[in-house]
């Protein structure tokens, strides 16, 4: 909506392909859900929206992490409550959770939940198949998130990461560019969350 605001309509819908070939192709999975609702920058804000989907996602990185061991699944499901609610260190965490990375978020403040805690670690820190897809410089997001929202160079950051990346998807459009999304390797994914690599 931002983007057919800010620039003309031709434009914009040149970027629409690209976004919506991203998302179809590469980010509209389970995995991605689930990331969603365990990234506690996103989780703790008034804006958070669950839905159908983002449920299921959560439930299959929590199903595949579990395996066959029905106690670990139910233990997770019990610990995802504490993270809902806010209980134990994450009612301290929700106050943090812009000063630290969402991997590192879990490590300080999901101690009390093992099993959730390696559970979000391990979603948290797989890599973005679209950014690598593309060949988006990973380290520009990287500084971004690592930099408190208050932090003077945070608004400088989010505007070299917009430019940077838009810059770069615009060359992906140029004739000459190969790229193909249609097959993509997600089960090398599911095997990592199941500890099997």
């Amino acid at each position: 909506e931002t983007i057919s605001r800010d620039i003309e309509k031709e434009r914009a819908e040149s970027f629409w392909t690209i976004i919506d070939d991203i998302w179809n192709k590469t980010l509209h999975c389970g995995l991605h859900a689930a990331g969603y609702y365990l990234n506690p920058r996103i989780f703790y804000t008034d804006d958070f929206f669950v839905d159908s989907e983002v449920i299921e996602g959560v439930l299959s990185a929590v199903l595949k992490t579990g395996g066959d061991d029905v106690a670990t699944q139910s233990i997770i499901i019990e610990q995802i409550r504490l993270y809902e609610n806010g209980f134990g260190s994450f009612k301290q965490g929700i106050r943090e959770r812009n000063k630290f990375p969402p991997v590192e978020w879990w490590m300080r403040f999901g101690s009390h939940c093992p099993e959730l805690q390696t559970l979000a670690m391990k979603v948290l820190g797989l890599t973005c198949n679209g950014a690598s897809s593309y060949e988006l410089r990973r380290e520009v997001a990287e500084n971004l998130l690592s930099v408190s929202e208050t932090h003077p160079s945070y608004e400088w950051l989010k505007t070299f990461a917009f430019v940077c990346y838009n810059v770069h998807l615009k060359q992906v459009r140029q004739p000459g560019f190969k790229f193909d999304m249609d097959e993509p390797d997600i089960d090398s994914l599911d095997d990592w969350l199941r500890d099997e690599h």
